[in-house]
């Protein structure tokens, strides 16, 4: 498995995951890029936590859906190869 440029922080049950990344980026721009590339999260400090570096998805999607969203987030947050 290829290492993620995130970290799980909270996910075990119900309708959302927690993801760390990189604390040093504001959560509400990167949401704003991220949504302007067709990719939906939320920043964590809608859910209390740090102003910076936490994302917030939705694990309601279907699994294909779901998946497609993770793979594009994953390719923006490592950037041009």
């Amino acid at each position: 498995l290829r290492e993620a440029p995130w970290t799980l922080q909270w996910g075990g049950g119900g309708c959302r995951a927690v993801l760390q990344v990189n604390p040093f980026r504001d959560e509400t721009e990167l949401c704003l890029e991220l949504l302007d590339e067709g990719i939906a999260v939320e920043p964590g400090h809608l859910y209390a936590l740090p102003r910076q570096g936490h994302l917030v998805v939705s694990l309601l999607p279907e699994p294909r859906v779901f998946l497609q969203g993770i793979d594009r987030l994953e390719a923006h947050l490592r950037g041009p190869q």
